[in-house]
């Protein structure tokens, strides 16, 4: 018989890479009212790229055999892979029970996005030793599309889409790939993620803003007590001296800037100059990203 998880809220943090989406995941943390996976996972773009009229294709691949499908979770990033360490924070100790994990997973009967999505919580939480809370959260930087899908297939949830300055996330996004010598920026690159930051205003303008709502990275680092105290009153939860402090697993999270490590939230990334792009890089962002930036009010 299949272990039914109940589940509370689903929170999805999403918006561009490098906006801001771990630093605002991460005042969630140790909030006594929501259970954060640690880090991204992309179970819902994956559904979101399918598109509705391709959902069973998607359920009964989850029908494959226990190792299938704990190695396609692990190797598309499904869910938070909390079975290793994170990139973040090596030292980390992250008490995951494989064991209990795979005995959930073996018990999910996938017969809608909502009973997996539910039962996939409903082990993760389990592995890592948590219990229920009122919000599930987990984050995904894939410009909105985890956010859009989780809001269409589960009827409690919840999602915020945070945004930065365009050339500010492209400069940090590329001086960290440089950094870890991953996924270099070229300009391939550049095409693609212009155009997904240009189809991000017309993924959330037809959304219920009951249910989702967007916020600047400029914002949260210049005003956190304020922007948190509203988010939380949008959410229903109770205002906590956590919701100003990034943590990681209750610990103290000193940001993964790819310039210097910041201590908490600190405004210094306001004040950067971009140090990273070239100038006919500049000039081909701020040319071409004008969707995005009219949308969002970081027109030049």
């Amino acid at each position: 018989m299949e272990h039914f998880f109940y589940m509370n809220d689903t929170l999805i943090i999403s918006g561009p890479p490098r906006s801001g989406t771990t630093l605002f995941y991460n005042l969630f943390d140790a909030h006594p009212q929501v259970n954060s996976l640690l880090t991204e996972g992309f179970f819902f773009e994956h559904i979101y790229d399918l598109g509705r009229e391709n959902i069973g294709i998607y359920l009964d691949a989850f029908k494959m055999p226990l190792d299938d499908i704990l190695a396609g979770m692990r190797d598309r990033d499904i869910m938070p892979p909390t079975h290793k360490p994170l990139v973040e924070d090596r030292n980390l100790n992250i008490p995951w029970n494989e064991k209990v994990y795979r005995k959930e997973i073996d018990t999910i009967v996938p017969i809608s996005i909502e009973r997996l999505w539910s039962g996939l919580v409903g082990a993760h939480l389990s592995a890592l030793g948590l219990q229920d809370k009122k919000y599930i959260c987990m984050k995904a930087p894939d410009y909105g599309k985890s956010a859009i899908a989780a809001l269409e297939h589960i009827e409690r949830a919840k999602a915020i889409i945070i945004v930065r300055h365009p050339l500010k996330a492209f400069d940090s996004l590329k001086k960290i790939r440089l950094k870890l010598k991953h996924k270099i920026l070229t300009w391939p690159s550049f095409a693609t993620i212009v155009k997904e930051m240009n189809e991000m205003p017309s993924r959330i303008s037809k959304s219920d803003p009951e249910r989702l709502r967007w916020i600047r990275y400029e914002d949260v680092v210049s005003d956190v007590k304020g922007t948190m105290g509203d988010i939380a009153a949008w959410l229903g939860i109770s205002f906590k001296n956590t919701l100003v402090r990034p943590t990681l697993f209750g610990k103290t999270w000193n940001g993964y800037s790819s310039y210097k490590i910041n201590r908490g939230i600190s405004t210094a990334p306001l004040n950067r100059s971009i140090n990273c792009l070239t100038s006919a890089e500049t000039k081909y962002i701020l040319q071409h990203v004008s969707t995005y930036s009219d949308f969002f009010s970081y027109s030049e």
